[in-house]
């Protein structure tokens, strides 16, 4: 695989570290970026760097250049301010035009509806998710093949779940369980679709510990020194567990990080 060319759309918290771990790996990346600022930045890291800007009327920037790559890796977000699915369907036509014949994107389980039970990757049953419908976009076409992985909550890095709270101060729905991942799992199982060649399905990412809201986030900011925030409970809870299993069995996948109330602790956290 250390010829395959791969382009990431998104160069920020996941796709920066992922890049680097890929060209680790030996494959030649290229990144986007829509500041060029940040351009600069990148440039002087040894990136090979392309500032884009997509919007639901146009796309600034070398697109065809960036698109000349095996594996496109779609890691920005659906954007609000447009319409309906707008800045992707002015993407779509340009890779389908492309030498671009797999495209990973990047997801979020916030497709799930509150089913209050356990969640797989059947339950997406939030048709009017802009995510969602981003998804089917990608999926639906003929001229590649695409893999969806939903992530759960992000953490990692500078994102410590001791300060996901230290504004609001108060933590609601506190018995409702967590659904979260570290980037590290992020990162590596990406790799793993990538280098093992799974295509055309659709995985979540989660770890596979669930405490509830108001303990873990107090524990959290407890660890790290955070005033600790307080606690409320809706009357009626409603919750969802997002199932890793799929991604377990299919890629073999053993997470690093599921253990999540010993990964909140000062030792543990990187």
């Amino acid at each position: 695989m250390s010829n395959c060319k791969i382009s990431i759309l998104g160069c920020g918290w996941l796709g920066k570290p992922l890049a680097e771990s890929l060209m680790n790996n030996g494959y030649f990346v290229k990144v986007s970026t829509r500041s060029e600022e940040r351009e600069q930045k990148l440039i002087s890291e040894d990136k090979k760097v392309f500032r884009i800007k997509i919007s639901s009327t146009d796309i600034s920037g070398k697109i065809t250049d960036f698109l000349d790559s095996d594996i496109l890796i779609i890691n920005i977000p659906p954007d609000r301010k447009e319409k309906q699915g707008g800045q992707f369907k002015t993407l779509l036509p340009l890779i389908e035009s492309s030498i671009v014949k797999k495209v990973l994107f990047v997801s979020s389980t916030s497709v799930y509806p509150m089913l209050n039970r356990v969640v797989t990757e059947e339950d997406a049953e939030n048709k009017n998710s802009p995510l969602f419908k981003s998804e089917q976009l990608f999926s639906g076409s003929q001229h590649f093949r695409t893999t969806v992985i939903r992530f759960a909550g992000l953490i990692g890095g500078p994102r410590h779940p001791g300060r996901f709270f230290s504004k609001s101060k108060l933590i609601k729905n506190c018995k409702s369980p967590v659904n979260l991942i570290h980037r590290t799992d992020c990162l590596r199982i990406i790799s793993e679709i990538i280098e093992q060649n799974i295509w055309g399905e659709v995985f979540n990412a989660c770890a596979g510990e669930h405490p509830e809201r108001g303990s873990f986030y107090r524990e959290a900011a407890k660890c790290i020194n955070e005033e600790l925030p307080e606690c409320t409970e809706a009357e009626n809870r409603q919750f969802k567990i997002i199932s890793n299993e799929k991604v377990k069995k299919l890629l073999g996948f053993d997470f690093k990080y599921s253990v999540l109330t010993q990964l909140i602790k000062k030792e543990n956290w990187n």
